[in-house]
């Protein structure tokens, strides 16, 4: 390896296994220094500081997850330049609470201009349909169908979910 100074080098004449017993020997000197001030015990007997190592047991059982971080987080929509997130920051931090604040994303263009079938129609045609023959828009066999009715004698408008598609809803009214 070269140190830099022209004309001087070190040639690698240990085998690699010799730097594992030097850097071994070198562990071991300094847990022997550890040892001989009471600092930390080579070969400790059993019971030694068993309630302080039981409560540590307990504290990091209870506590692993939360080693100096936040203890909650909060989502907010995403908006230029970050403005809401770093308001809500601020504000956290004045109260003096611990808690993250992170952007939630939005939709991608991605996602609004991708259909999961582009080619599929969106009406059946089918002549038995309400959806079909009303030229509304939206697909009759898409479950989950909002609907309203409107009453003939007060005019109230009632409105209404059903699980089913909107061409089976209206084969079992028919």
């Amino acid at each position: 390896c070269d140190l830099g100074v022209a004309g001087t080098k070190i040639t690698d004449s240990f085998p690699p296994f010799a730097y594992q017993f030097f850097f071994f020997l070198i562990f071991f000197l300094l847990r022997k220094e550890a040892d001989e001030s009471g600092e930390r015990l080579l070969y400790r007997p059993k019971g030694w500081n068993k309630e302080e190592r039981t409560k540590e047991k307990i504290r990091k059982k209870k506590n692993w997850y939360a080693k100096g971080r936040n203890e909650s987080v909060i989502f907010v929509p995403a908006t230029p330049r970050s403005q809401l997130q770093r308001e809500y920051q601020q504000e956290i931090r004045n109260l003096g609470f611990n808690i993250n604040v992170v952007e939630k994303a939005g939709n991608t263009l991605k996602k609004m201009l991708q259909r999961p079938d582009p080619f599929k129609p969106e009406n059946r045609g089918k002549n038995d349909c309400l959806v079909c023959t009303t030229g509304e828009k939206g697909p009759c066999g898409g479950h989950g169908v909002t609907y309203d009715i409107r009453c003939n004698t007060c005019n109230d408008v009632y409105l209404g979910e059903t699980s089913r598609s909107a061409y089976m809803s209206r084969c079992m009214k028919s």
